[in-house]
């Protein structure tokens, strides 16, 4: 049964695929037969190319690898980009995709993680009037259908708003314990709320390598909050004002940074190890407002360009990963961020 499905899958692909070859430029048909050519294929016809590229696609979508001699495969899942369809709904490609990685999920299941993720209301919408932050939500609920030992997420909450970022947090943590969950990010935020280990790359190269935590006592880098006053800032409000930010506590305010502008704006930076107060300075900010003359304040968050350039540069941490083995260690379960 398994392998009528799979040749199925074959058959169904190889249209789009030619469709796709046919559509390349000379440059990038020629590039794709010289390969072919290289690795001693030298006689071929349209049709073969056409298979071993639905091939890729298949294993790419199935996400079967062979594990060496091993009898059990390695289920790998990518978070693929949705396409733009008018002929599948929601529920539909979802359920495709489960059957092309041979996933026995049930379409209860599936209609959980839509309701998780806010989708549940767009279940029998067709694909092409999806909007940007759903067509995204979509592409990472489809990284976990199916038992997938390894799901790769790339920007998990690119272009999400703050609740929806939130309720994929929750989704994604929710799944740590079935499957080793590798993302790349940019957002330190995001990779502190989901990560188990971060490792830091650059250029091929390693900058860091550690838990979570050991990733927060080393960063240097710091959110920065900027107050603007009504019409200017006395002595007694700016200690006020500190004395609200920094929450009367005396590591926190030896770590806190205090620049006034010459417009009378005040520039604070906090160390980005006590982001978890920052919703406790938000909530005290917002409520004193009126008695010390704050007209608007706003938020700036650090990206992990910024902690990479003013951080973690350690010696014996700048040297690229060896083997393969030297990656498995990293990743024995739970979420690793790249």
């Amino acid at each position: 049964m398994k392998q009528n499905s799979i040749f199925f899958s074959w058959i169904l692909l190889l249209p789009f695929c030619a469709r796709v070859i046919d559509e390349w430029s000379d440059d990038r048909k020629n590039g794709f037969f010289e390969f072919l050519m290289s690795i001693g294929v030298h006689r071929f016809e349209y049709i073969i190319a056409k298979f071993i590229f639905a091939y890729a696609v298949f294993s790419i979508i199935s996400g079967f690898f062979w594990m060496g001699n091993m009898s059990a495969k390695l289920r790998i899942s990518t978070a693929i980009d949705v396409p733009n369809i008018n002929y599948l709904s929601v529920i539909d490609y979802l359920m495709m995709v489960a059957r092309l990685r041979q996933s026995e999920m049930l379409k209860g299941d599936i209609l959980s993680y839509l309701q998780d993720t806010d989708l549940s209301k767009v279940a029998n919408r067709s694909l092409n009037l999806l909007s940007c932050t759903q067509k995204e939500r979509l592409r990472v609920v489809s990284a976990f259908i199916g038992d997938a030992d390894i799901v790769l997420i790339d920007t998990p909450t690119r272009e999400q708003l703050p609740e929806t970022r939130s309720a994929l947090h929750l989704f994604i943590e929710a799944r740590k314990t079935k499957s080793a969950i590798v993302i790349a990010t940019y957002d330190a935020e995001e990779a502190e709320i989901l990560s188990d280990r971060i490792v830091m790359l650059s250029e091929g190269y390693v900058v860091f390598n550690g838990p979570t935590e050991t990733f927060l006592d080393t960063v240097h880098s710091s959110f920065e909050i900027c107050v603007w006053p009504v019409d200017y800032f006395r002595n007694d409000q700016i200690k006020d004002i500190m004395k609200l930010v920094t929450c009367e506590d005396k590591k926190l305010r030896s770590s806190v940074k205090l620049l006034e502008m010459p417009n009378g704006k005040l520039r604070i930076t906090i160390p980005v190890i006590y982001r978890k107060s920052l919703p406790l300075i938000w909530k005290e900010l917002e409520q004193q407002a009126g008695n010390l003359d704050i007209s608007y304040f706003e938020l700036s968050r650090p990206n992990l360009h910024d902690i990479y350039t003013t951080a973690c540069f350690e010696p014996q941490q700048y040297a690229p990963l060896a083997n393969y083995d030297d990656f498995k260690k990293m990743v024995p379960q739970g979420i690793i961020t790249l």
